[in-house]
């Protein structure tokens, strides 16, 4: 259920309030045959095969609450703030049995708090011109309670107790029409998360190794994306959208992995001719060109990954009536990932073709 109100003007004023609330109880219930694998080097005569019945429940809540305000306090400029919670309740139960024993239990409760709150103003002072900012500020709480059910000491998942990933981000955008049939794109925007992680005592197996368990920061990100684009009208009949974006990333984490540092060139070209007033055809464009590859050292991990990926889009579309529609679209796709030795690459053809229909 929801209820939703919205309160204004008032002197240029609007603010709007919304909560709703949602819950979701699924059970789950299978038979099947478990090829269990040792945590040791065995061969593979020592593979065991039971037969057990498997069982997987769930129960959501989430109630959520939503609001916005707006001030128009210049002309042609609106300043405006929103602010989202959510609150969510989550009841996990995976467990098998087997006749033999061994059974396997994991009760998985999380409490998780979510807010997010933005604030910026958007601006026209000129018929060509629009200038719009904004801060958003998001933090995701959640805490784990998975030793309801007795498991071993310190064995995951039991012991990681919350989680917390802190959000911040800021972005800019300018659009300009210098004439009826251009329209200009400019945006800027930063990104930086930071992840938190909370343990539990955690011991190894032989007890010769443990964690002391408490607050860890987990890892940083960190993104600055630049990005333009233009939308071309040339005639009436000819329609062309156009993005190219850079984005520059890092990402740190506390293990001894090479901090992952890198560049993505993106590019997404659109365009669609009408033929008559019931046909027009379409194509797309999108390119997308990544180098994360890192360099390779004795004292850390190596990660990273560079990679090329194409894809094109045909198609045509033609109305028989007002409330009846026929497409047919073909596409051809390219992937290349010379960091994995080839193994990821892949070359794919796709056709589609759908009926679309306008019901009274």
């Amino acid at each position: 259920f929801n209820l939703n109100s919205r309160f204004g003007p008032f002197e240029k004023l609007t603010l709007s309030l919304g909560v709703q609330s949602e819950w979701t109880s699924e059970n789950g219930v299978g038979s099947g045959i478990l090829h269990r694998i040792p945590f040791t080097y065995v061969v593979p005569a020592n593979l065991a095969t039971n037969p057990a019945s498997l069982f997987a429940d769930r129960d959501e809540n989430i109630n959520t609450e939503h609001i916005a305000l707006r001030y128009a306090v210049l002309p042609s400029t609106t300043l405006f703030a929103e602010g989202r919670l959510q609150q969510q309740t989550l009841g996990r139960s995976d467990h098998e049995l087997q006749p033999s024993g061994g059974n396997f239990i994991e009760n998985v409760d999380e409490t998780r708090d979510t807010q997010d709150f933005r604030v910026g103003f958007n601006t026209s002072p000129w018929q060509n011109v629009m200038l719009s900012s904004h801060y958003r500020h998001m933090d995701d709480d959640s805490e784990f309670d998975n030793e309801s059910t007795p498991q071993p000491v310190g064995t995951y998942p039991g012991f990681i107790s919350a989680r917390r990933v802190l959000s911040d981000e800021f972005e800019a955008k300018l659009s300009l029409r210098p004439a009826r049939w251009l329209k200009t794109t400019l945006g800027y925007q930063y990104v930086r998360t930071d992840s938190w992680s909370e343990t539990r005592v955690a011991i190894s197996a032989p007890a010769t190794t443990n964690t002391l368990g408490g607050s860890l920061l987990a890892g940083q990100t960190d993104s600055h994306i630049f990005s333009a684009g233009l939308v071309l009208t040339p005639c009436r009949r000819f329609f062309l959208d156009a993005t190219i974006s850079y984005q520059q990333g890092s990402a740190t984490t506390v293990t001894n992995v090479v901090p992952y540092r890198g560049d993505v060139w993106s590019t997404f070209v659109n365009g669609t001719y009408v033929l008559d007033e019931n046909t027009d055809v379409f194509a797309g464009y999108s390119f997308a060109l990544a180098d994360y590859e890192q360099s390779r050292n004795q004292i850390s991990v190596p990660v990273g990954i560079r990679y090329t990926q194409h894809g094109a889009q045909l198609g045509i579309r033609h109305r028989l009536t007002p409330d009846v529609a026929l497409q047919l679209q073909g596409g051809y796709y390219n992937y290349d990932e010379p960091t994995s030795g080839g193994a990821n690459n892949y070359t794919a053809c796709s056709l589609f073709g759908s009926i679309v229909l306008k019901l009274p």
